[in-house]
């Protein structure tokens, strides 16, 4: 089961995806997620953005994004990533069994 857990507080925004799923095609969709997210963050690492992407580390199956932003940064930060985690969101629902979303 891959497990995705997300949540800010305050300046900071960290999430952490673990594991894998059983079944292959979902696995592969939760990766392509996965990393469509670490982009997505990899664009604001620019220094003008507003935002301090301090960890950014993917290895074989797991994910950790740790970043710290002004709140108007962090704003325009989150419009793009919520709309990423959706689609974990959506598999979590359809495959409760493969992927599970933690919010906090």
């Amino acid at each position: 089961m891959t497990t995705v857990v997300a949540g800010k507080r305050g300046s900071e925004f960290c999430v952490k995806i673990e594991n894998h799923c059983k079944n292959r095609d979902i696995c592969i969709a939760v990766s392509a997620i996965a990393q469509t997210l670490c982009q997505y963050t990899d664009f604001f690492r620019d220094e003008h953005s507003g935002i301090r992407v301090d960890r950014l580390h993917v290895d074989y199956g797991d994910v950790e994004i740790s970043l710290n932003a002004a709140p108007k940064a962090m704003g325009k930060y989150l419009e793009g990533a919520r709309a990423i985690m959706l689609g974990f969101e959506l598999y979590a629902e359809n495959f409760p069994d493969e992927v599970r979303v933690i919010f906090h």
